[in-house]
């Protein structure tokens, strides 16, 4: 990746392959639709995966990077994918996200939008302690900003990776 704008139009418009640094190995591209990633398999619904009720089709452990862009808005039972996606996740695997930031634009026009996204989302999602209930295995934030072209196109960039070891 060359620069935070290259970061923002690949999460924006998903056909940056050049831009992209991938691990060896395997490498998902979850809600892929028409967009191509090179070296990422593609899962999406028309391709007969559904990010609410089916599992991964990977191994446990076995993901060494998986690109999420403007899927997770979308998903219904997002604590089930989630837990999905560290299940497969290597110990050190990454995940790339990128998601409308909630007061944003591209959020409030979607009606299919399903979920709001702010800075601190991920954090209490694995952080948080005052709700014992729905809690996920931690990962780590690596990254966890906010960017975008104008003020109404705002989007969350975050990049989650599993931990090392298990704590």
């Amino acid at each position: 990746m060359k620069t935070l704008i290259d970061l923002f139009n690949l999460g924006m418009m998903r056909n940056y392959s050049e831009i992209l640094q991938s691990k060896e190995g395997l490498v998902l591209n979850l809600g892929a639709g028409n967009k191509h990633i090179d070296g990422a398999v593609p899962l999406d619904l028309a391709m007969g995966w559904d990010a609410n009720t089916m599992s991964i089709p990977a191994e446990d452990n076995s993901v060494d990077m998986i690109h999420c862009y403007h899927l997770l808005e979308h998903v219904e039972n997002i604590l089930f994918l989630m837990t999905e996606i560290r299940r497969v996740l290597k110990p050190g695997g990454h995940i790339n996200i990128v998601v409308p930031y909630y007061n944003s634009h591209m959020q409030a026009s979607d009606i299919t939008h399903c979920n709001v996204f702010t800075e601190r989302t991920f954090e209490k999602l694995y952080t948080y302690t005052y709700y014992k209930t729905k809690k996920l295995e931690p990962m780590d934030i690596v990254t966890n900003f906010i960017m975008g072209d104008c003020e109404q196109n705002l989007a969350l960039m975050i990049q989650l990776r599993k931990p090392l070891s298990e704590k």
